[in-house]
């Protein structure tokens, strides 16, 4: 599997999965923290069939810039 062309939505799970494993363990987790919202809200606003570079999209969408 190419993991550059894996589906956002895939990522978006990954990240969560391991931001809820991360919880279990204790450590504080920031980074992974916020990608893991950042995915999720792309997979919100309908980018989970995406792959990565639809982080684009949601920076466009965040700063009012509108880059598609």
């Amino acid at each position: 599997m190419n993991i550059a062309t894996m589906l956002l939505r895939r990522r978006a799970e990954d990240t969560t999965t391991a931001v809820e494993f991360g919880r279990t363990l204790g450590p504080e987790l920031p980074v992974l923290q916020v990608v893991d919202r950042l995915f999720g809200d792309m997979v919100a606003h309908g980018d989970g069939d995406l792959d990565h570079s639809a982080i684009l999209c949601e920076i466009g969408r965040r700063t009012g810039l509108g880059v598609s």
